[in-house]
């Protein structure tokens, strides 16, 4: 996962080498995101991009990526 700072938003480019069922974001401030809840094909590439109220005032954006996956009981 890569995050990269445009003009009024951050861009963030996921990819993954298999399945990635129903993989959800998270920011550690509050934004909209493009897209959230989607799965990512096999060597498929998604651009989500996320919105903050006040793009000036973000010093250290960080994103969390869940999967369904990551819910089952283990």
């Amino acid at each position: 996962m890569t995050v990269t700072k445009k003009e009024q938003t951050f861009e963030i480019s996921i990819s993954s080498d298999l399945l990635a069922k129903n993989v959800m974001l998270q920011a550690n401030t509050p934004g909209h995101f493009s897209d959230n809840n989607f799965d990512i094909l096999p060597n498929e590439t998604k651009i989500v991009t996320i919105t903050l109220p006040d793009i000036t005032k973000v010093e250290n954006l960080e994103i969390k990526t869940k999967q369904l996956t990551d819910t089952w009981r283990k």
